[in-house]
């Protein structure tokens, strides 16, 4: 419920320490990543998780047969992201990626025989696959 939330700017965020933080489809949005990040991982207490999901994989196959249609790579994903670039960016800010998952079987958008097929012949935008999207934990180190 709204009521009970407090949404707070990036200058206000360093004045609180954080157990968790989630972000849900939006780490490839962000027009300022390093700075935001950096502010973030400030604000995260030792051994905290730092959560990212629903976020495009940018190693998956629709993207390597076609990257200008894969469905997910459009002018509002300011940044291509997968589980190597984003588990190296973190290492070297001191968090270990404990977890790796690329979500399809357990989506709305699983259709493993459509989407096969719309793999095999040449379409306007690349179909769901598995791998296309990926969910990430990190824990804070130091």
């Amino acid at each position: 419920k709204k009521l009970n939330i407090k949404y707070l700017s990036l200058k206000e965020i360093p004045k609180y320490k954080f157990d968790v933080i989630i972000m849900r489809g939006v780490i490839e949005h962000i027009p300022e990543f390093y700075k935001v990040l950096k502010t973030l991982f400030k604000s995260l207490k030792k051994k905290g998780i730092f959560f990212i999901t629903a976020t495009p994989n940018n190693l998956c196959l629709p993207y390597f047969n076609k990257p200008s249609k894969f469905h997910l790579n459009n002018l509002r994903h300011i940044y291509h992201f997968n589980h190597v670039n984003l588990g190296s960016f973190f290492l070297k800010n001191n968090f270990l990626n404990t977890q790796i998952v690329f979500q399809y079987l357990e989506t709305p958008y699983k259709n493993l025989n459509s989407n096969y097929q719309d793999m095999k012949i040449t379409q306007k935008k690349s179909p769901s696959h598995p791998g296309n999207m990926m969910t990430l934990a990190f824990k804070k180190m130091k």
